[in-house]
């Protein structure tokens, strides 16, 4: 038995499949077997294997096109490695993945190694804006991190982690004994219509913790062939309803959800429902808060802004469904395109710097050399996995604070876990408002009396001719504090907290509400198409008679 399969579904795509096969072959650790499954036999295909005359390479095939749920899953049956990754088409492995994974599983005996994918555009993707871009989050100083399963599916069913933070099978070596507990569960592995996602839901919900290390070990590659792209963020009259039948199979939509022309959002809300309803339906921790879900597709409006007003039909009648007020979602303002990706590089931290590559000028041609490139140039060899420090990750429990104690909202930062609702991701500074209306909430201990004052670090986005934002902040429908902003960079504000104003003696809630949030697209800015409006950097309790 091998101790990985690294298994590659395809679909009679030869000219990406060729050279993501090529980034398999050419792994520096040689234990691991090369699982192609080939959905709806072609020629070109079998040729490109038998090039390579490879006998790690075991080769299967469906005579009809099965949807993907059920290609992967046959992909999987063929599997027999103590380790499973599973690579699309036009995607890449970096050559040492195998080098990496092996050192990491050998020193702390892990169910799932997982990280964060570079994103490789292919000249043939859908959207001209990303052709030909490589985009790479590269940290310095490498690091690992034991990440608590559970409080990592608590944050994504409140909406509050991005699915590809999910430990999928898709950016994850999985172990065997994993993959058959949920099989023993559900009869299969691949849930629903977006397998990749559905195996990170199921990943967490059937193990303690895993291993995410901040060097990625492969690279996604986004070209005119992927499935996901093609249904969810391509132009009217690119795919065809039959088309989209043939790659996923039938959808069969929740009765709680609005089916909206293939929306990416409402898609992955029908899958996790479904895998809510079959593996922990009797959990009360674990659910869909509709009118957060109406905020997720609001928010993404512009992925696909050529169906704006369909998506925002489809956010109001999710709300009379459910019986909350459009009125509190915040919709972007339209754009006409999609923003483009201006190469460069930013820093992100002292020891982290987003790179977006010009493919063209670089001479990267397909995710064979975007590999190669990356390799050269951005990361440095990991020859001993065994000296990472192991990190514990931030806890998602409402964070608490004493006198004169500051929560940080910076990335790692002690308050991040009461950012409950309506923030973005937590960057090196702290983290911005991406709606109108957002929630934080945190406790307090070793406080007496009846009434205290907060102390604020903040700032707003401001920009050009957007030259103030107004917000005021709330606690039980009390108005606490109200500011209009009209200076760039961090102030600090302070504002009272009456107890009656509190959620109770141990916690407070504060809500904020932005009047005027915009997005950098829409000012030209930047690619950035989120609603930013005000930005926390620490926070503070103190008495009264201290300031």
């Amino acid at each position: 038995m091998p101790l990985f399969s690294l298994v590659l579904p395809t679909l009679r795509r030869p000219d990406t499949f060729q050279y993501a096969l090529r980034t398999l072959v050419n792994q520096t650790q040689r234990d691991f077997e090369i699982v192609v499954q080939n959905n709806g036999r072609d020629r070109q295909t079998e040729d490109i294997i038998a090039s390579l005359g490879d006998d790690r390479i075991r080769h299967f095939w469906s005579d009809e096109i099965l949807p993907m749920s059920r290609n992967w899953e046959l992909a999987l049956s063929n599997a027999r490695g103590e380790y499973i990754t599973f690579i699309g088409d036009d995607d890449g492995l970096f050559s040492d993945a195998c080098q990496i994974a092996s050192g990491l599983i050998g020193h702390n005996k892990a169910d799932i190694v997982s990280w964060r994918p570079f994103s490789y555009y292919w000249g043939s993707h859908i959207i001209s804006e990303r052709k030909n871009r490589l985009l790479a989050d590269v940290h310095s100083n490498v690091e690992i991190k034991l990440i608590d399963s559970r409080q990592q599916l608590l944050a994504f069913y409140n909406f509050k982690l991005h699915y590809s933070q999910l430990p999928m099978i898709y950016n994850s070596f999985v172990s065997r004994s994993l993959v058959d507990q949920v099989i023993k569960k559900t009869g299969r592995y691949f849930l629903g219509v977006t397998p990749d996602v559905t195996s990170g839901i199921v990943n967490a919900a059937c193990s303690k913790q895993f291993i995410l290390i901040n060097r990625p070990l492969s690279i996604a590659g986004l070209s005119g062939h992927s499935t996901g792209h093609n249904v969810t963020l391509s132009p009217p009259g690119w795919i065809s309803a039959e088309e989209v039948k043939v790659a996923l199979g039938h959808i069969n939509f929740d009765s709680r959800l609005v089916p909206a022309n293939n929306n990416l959002e409402m898609m992955l809300a029908n899958d996790a429902l479904l895998v809510r309803d079959l593996l922990f339906l009797d959990d009360k921790q674990i659910n869909i808060d509709f009118r957060r879900l109406a905020q997720s597709v609001a928010s993404a409006i512009n992925d696909r802004p050529w169906f704006y007003q369909e998506t925002m039909r489809a956010v109001e009648e999710l709300a009379a469904k459910h019986h909350f007020s459009v009125g509190d979602i915040s919709f972007p303002a339209p754009i006409d395109c999609v923003p483009p990706m201006i190469p460069g590089e930013t820093p992100r931290g002292e020891q982290r710097t987003l790179h977006i590559i010009d493919c063209d000028a670089a001479g990267i041609d397909h995710v064979s050399d975007a590999v190669a490139y990356t390799e050269r140039n951005l990361l440095k060899p990991l020859d001993d996995v065994k000296s990472l420090h192991l990190l514990e990750s931030t806890k998602f429990d409402i964070p608490s604070a004493a006198w004169e104690e500051k929560l940080f909202f910076c990335e790692e930062g002690n308050g991040v876990p009461g950012l409950e609702y309506g923030w973005g991701a937590p960057e090196t500074w702290g983290t911005w408002s991406i709606n109108n209306y957002m929630l934080l909430r945190f406790g307090i201990s070793g406080v007496e009396e009846n009434a205290f004052q907060v102390e604020c670090c903040m700032r707003a986005f401001l920009y050009q001719h957007h030259k103030s934002i107004d917000f005021e902040c709330r606690s039980r429908n009390t108005v606490l504090f109200r500011k209009t902003i009209m200076k760039s960079g961090s102030h600090i504000h302070r504002w009272e907290i009456p107890l009656s104003s509190r959620e109770s003696k141990e916690h407070v809630e504060l809500e904020f509400r932005v009047e005027n949030p915009t997005s950098p697209a829409e000012l030209g800015a930047s690619a950035d198409t989120r609603l930013l409006g005000i930005g926390l950097e620490w926070l503070r309790i103190v008495r009264s008679n201290q300031i």
